[in-house]
């Protein structure tokens, strides 16, 4: 049964920054043997409760993949030296956004990969 106070909070969305919540955004083979998972986010992130709950399902959808037969076929095993989730957030996102990022990179390096934060204009994080 649908719980009502979650109705719309994992649909797609086209005018919030995290769009598409049951796809990955890009995968990128890396010429090394791995991968890089790009979570690709739209403009400026807020850290009101929807938000942050769509940032976290990414992740859990991203870990999944990581941890399935079907990444392992083509990209190998995943390890953190050659498996990256690289998150391209706009630096005008709430910096609560980025302490959430801080705190999900224990949860990432368990489901063996490595959490990396860009931000087009400040760079890697």
């Amino acid at each position: 049964m649908p719980d009502p106070d979650n109705e719309g909070l994992y649909a797609d969305d086209p005018d919030h920054p995290l769009p598409q919540m049951m796809s990955l955004d890009m995968v990128a083979k890396r010429r090394t043997g791995g991968a890089d998972l790009m979570i690709l986010i739209a403009g400026p992130l807020q850290a009101d409760e929807r938000s942050q709950r769509r940032l976290l399902r990414k992740f859990d959808l991203y870990l999944g993949f990581i941890g399935s037969p079907d990444y392992a076929r083509e990209f190998g095993a995943p390890d953190p030296v050659t498996t990256r989730i690289v998150v391209r957030i706009d630096p005008a996102s709430d910096p609560r956004v980025f302490d959430l990022l801080g705190r999900c990179e224990p949860w990432v390096r368990e489901g063996r990969a490595a959490l990396v934060v860009e931000s087009p204009a400040g760079g890697a994080h």
